[in-house]
């Protein structure tokens, strides 16, 4: 099986998620509330129907794997330093601002 798969999303203030893919399960967590939504990707790749209230046991389950993983990254991450920041032209900006990567501040 393959194994699962971590996402991070640091959007400045409008976002901060993890997300951890694992079979059929995709689990996303607001990593400064702590809001849990879990979605069946196979049944509803749309992902429009959040069924953590319904899936506690599923929930705690991926909950664990996420922390789990996400610790092992840090682990590993430990002696790489933040790249630098690479400047990009006005046209990349407004294609990835069109494409919903950055916002308009």
């Amino acid at each position: 099986a393959p194994l699962p798969a971590l996402s991070e999303i640091r959007l400045q203030e409008s976002a901060s998620l993890d997300s951890l893919l694992d079979g059929r399960w995709k689990l996303m967590v607001d990593s400064r509330s702590g809001e849990e939504q879990l979605f069946d990707v196979e049944a509803d790749p749309h992902e429009t129907r959040d069924l953590a209230a319904e899936s506690p046991e599923v929930v705690r389950e991926l909950r664990e794997t996420l922390e789990r993983t996400i610790e092992r990254a840090r682990a590993r991450a430990v002696g790489y330093g933040r790249s630098e920041a690479l400047g990009i032209t006005e046209t990349e900006k407004d294609h990835l601002k069109g494409l919903g990567y950055i916002g308009e501040d």
